[in-house]
C-alpha cells in the first residue's frame, strides 16, 4: 500500500502521465477528464431558434489548454465558415414565409493526446417572417429584371465579397457580376476581401440597381481572396456605354486615357474632347491628386458608377498620384 501511494505521488509531480494512479491501483484519465471539461465549456448564444447567422468560438480553453474545436454540421441548410483567427462564422440558409423550421444541430469536438469529447447543440433554423428572395447569383437577378419577375422594392439577399470601397459606399461582387451597397450603416466595418450577406430592397439610382442605405449586413469571413478584371476602353467608348441597356457594366474597372477638367468639380473630357465623363464618389485625396494634372492626358483606372445622363457616365477614381499616368 505504501508503495502504491508513493508512485501516485511521483506521477502527480512529475506531470510525466496522462493515467494517475490512486488508491489501490484505480486510474484516472486526465486528458480525458480535460477533454471532456472543455467540451462542456463550449458555449454558442442564440441557437434555439435562429432567425440569423451565428458565431461560435475556434478554441476553448481549459486548465491553461488551448483546445481547437473542429465543428461540424449535419444539415444542407447550415454553412461553418472561417470568420477570424478565433471564429467560426455559421450561416443559415432560412426557409421561405410559410414553411416550416428545419432542425439543424452543430457538434463542436476537441482533442488532446488522443483523447476526444463532443458537445452538441441543436435548434430550429426560422423561416423567414415576410418575403425575401434569397438569390444565388448577382446574375439571376439581373436576369429576373430583365423577364421583369423582380420589382423595385423587393426584398432580396446574396452573398458576394467586397471588391472596391468608394465614399460611403461599396461594390460587391460574387464572380458573375456586381452590385452596390449604398451608404451602408456598417461601412467602419467593411474591408476588402469580406465575404458578406447582404438583405435589403432592392433599388435604382440612375442606371445602378443597389442595396439602400438601410440593407441588413452580415459579415461572414474576412481576407477572401478576390480579382477585379481590369478592361481597357477608350474615352469615347467608356462615353457610349449605357447602363440602362447592359446592366453588366456596372462596378466594372475600365482602364482608359481621358483629359483632366478639374473646375467647380473634378470631371474629364474624352480624348477627342467631345464627350463629358464625371467623377464621383471617389476620396477627396483621389481628386486632389487628379487636379495636379488639370486640362493633360492621363491614364487611370476608373470603377463605372452609373450612368448619370445619356453619354454621360460617373465613374470612381481610387488612386493617388502614382496612380496617374501622364499621356504624352
Amino acid at each position: 500500500m505504501k508503495f502504491i501511494k508513493k508512485v501516485s505521488f511521483m506521477v502527480m509531480s512529475t506531470a510525466l502521465l496522462s493515467t494517475v494512479l490512486v488508491g489501490c491501483g484505480s486510474k484516472v484519465d486526465v486528458d480525458q477528464e480535460l477533454v471532456d471539461s472543455a467540451a462542456g465549456a463550449i458555449v454558442i448564444s442564440g441557437y434555439t431558434q435562429v432567425s440569423s447567422n451565428l458565431t461560435a468560438p475556434k478554441y476553448v480553453t481549459k486548465d491553461g489548454e488551448k483546445l481547437e474545436i473542429n465543428w461540424t454540421e449535419d444539415s444542407d441548410s447550415v454553412e461553418i465558415l472561417d470568420f477570424d483567427e478565433n471564429t467560426k462564422k455559421i450561416v443559415f440558409t432560412r426557409p421561405d414565409v410559410g414553411a416550416e423550421a428545419v432542425a439543424y444541430s452543430l457538434t463542436g469536438t476537441v482533442e488532446h493526446n488522443g483523447k476526444t469529447a463532443s458537445k452538441e447543440i441543436s435548434g430550429y433554423i426560422m423561416p423567414y417572417a415576410t418575403e425575401i428572395i434569397a438569390y444565388p447569383t448577382i446574375q439571376k437577378m439581373l436576369d429576373d429584371v430583365e423577364a421583369e419577375t423582380l420589382a423595385l422594392g423587393d426584398e432580396i439577399s446574396f452573398v458576394g465579397i467586397v471588391n472596391n470601397v468608394i465614399s460611403g459606399s461599396y461594390w460587391i461582387t460574387d464572380g458573375t457580376n456586381n452590385m452596390l451597397v449604398y451608404k451602408s450603416p456598417d461601412i467602419d466595418k467593411i474591408q476588402l476581401g469580406d465575404k458578406i450577406q447582404v438583405s435589403g430592397a432592392f433599388s435604382k439610382y440612375k442606371s445602378t440597381y443597389q442595396f439602400p442605405n438601410k440593407a441588413t449586413v452580415d459579415i461572414l469571413q474576412r481576407n477572401v481572396a478576390f480579382e477585379n478584371e481590369v478592361t481597357k476602353i477608350s474615352s469615347e467608348d467608356l462615353v457610349a456605354l449605357d447602363g440602362n441597356t447592359d446592366p453588366t457594366i456596372h462596378g466594372k474597372v475600365y482602364n482608359v486615357d481621358l483629359v483632366i477638367d478639374a473646375g467647380s468639380y473634378v470631371n474629364a473630357k474624352t480624348v477627342d474632347g467631345t464627350g463629358t465623363i464625371q467623377i464621383y464618389a471617389s476620396p477627396a485625396s483621389s481628386t486632389d491628386a487628379l487636379k495636379a494634372f488639370n486640362g493633360k492626358t492621363v491614364n487611370i483606372d476608373v470603377i463605372y458608377y452609373t450612368t448619370y445622363n445619356p453619354n454621360v457616365p460617373r465613374v470612381t477614381f481610387l488612386g493617388g498620384a502614382d496612380d496617374i499616368k501622364l499621356v504624352e
